[in-house]
């Protein structure tokens, strides 16, 4: 069950919300064994960001956590196609984002507990 925050500067509307859930699930499925409908988003609007002490207008930082240790490459093809997904909602470029990705090799859910390999399937139970 990936997890994905996303904090964002815009005050968004119920659809554009729901046009970053079904995006940001597509894109979930570059990573293996990562389906649309196990991604789970939360979405933070409205936020106030600096950097340099100087509020920032249009950014987004997205938090995202799954359960495996993937390559190189997959994380790479994931986070260009999220900041892509992204930016056709927000309406802002990339270079206003940031992304936070970490892997987990245990994973509790749905009232159990996991432990796995490096592709992110069970090795315990």
């Amino acid at each position: 069950m990936p997890f994905i925050q996303l904090n964002v500067t815009l005050k968004l509307t119920h659809s554009q919300k729901k046009e970053i859930s079904e995006g940001l699930g597509e894109v979930m499925k570059l990573i293996p064994g990562k389906v649309a409908a196990g991604t789970i988003l939360y979405i933070e609007d409205g936020k106030t960001f600096y950097a340099g002490g100087n509020e920032i207008e249009d950014y987004a930082f997205i938090e995202t956590d799954i359960c495996g240790k993937f390559p190189f490459q997959v994380k790479y093809d994931f986070t260009v196609a999220l900041f892509q997904a992204l930016k056709k909602v927000l309406g802002f470029d990339e270079a206003n984002m940031s992304m936070k990705l970490q892997e987990h090799m245990s994973w509790g859910g749905f009232g159990d507990f996991i432990e796995t390999d490096e592709m992110g399937q069970p090795t315990t139970k």
